[in-house]
């Protein structure tokens, strides 16, 4: 196992959010490049470590248009390449908006993604949706996604367990591997 963190954060330093990674060896030294490579564009990332020394990465971007959310993923080997589809891989991007994304690692490797999602068009329920492994959806499409909870109370969040770390507001988190 190769020890150390993948960091993840979001910064403006182009002109508008996006998500950036990096590798820190067990002595604290970057392993990638010096200001990180480039994910994608968002806010709220999230990551957590893939159990192969790599890290699954999601994140909420409006690139569909229209000022809705959606939500996007992305996994990372140790050298920080992309494994998954170069351009992300879209979790979610049903009409109404989907946002604050968390995941988990599934039993065989890939990830399960939860996040709010208000494509009902009255309030926010909670979906999650499997991704396996290669990147491709446990169905083999887009947005066949499951409704877990419906109508968001103020104590609901969606949530997996991991070993995630976040050190609050989505600005900075990072995967123990």
């Amino acid at each position: 196992s190769v020890h150390g963190a993948i960091i993840a954060w979001k910064d403006d330093r182009n002109g508008n959010y996006q998500i950036f990674a990096n590798r820190v060896n067990y002595s604290g030294i970057v392993q990638w490049t010096p200001f990180g490579k480039y994910i994608g564009n968002g806010i709220n990332s999230n990551i957590i470590g893939d159990l192969h020394g790599g890290a699954i990465l999601t994140w909420q971007d409006s690139l569909t248009g229209g000022g809705a959310w959606d939500v996007y993923a992305q996994r990372l080997d140790s050298a920080g390449t992309k494994l998954w589809a170069t351009t992300n891989t879209k979790i979610s991007v049903a009409v109404g908006g989907q946002s604050d994304p968390k995941q988990c690692i599934s039993g065989d490797g890939g990830a399960i993604f939860t996040w709010w999602d208000k494509r009902s068009g009255v309030d926010h329920d909670i979906y999650a949706h499997k991704i396996l492994p290669t990147g491709y959806s446990y169905n083999f499409g887009i947005n066949e996604e499951n409704i877990l909870q419906g109508d968001k109370h103020a104590d609901s969040y969606p949530s997996c367990r991991g070993n995630i770390n976040d050190w609050g507001s989505s600005q900075c988190n990072c995967a123990w591997c």
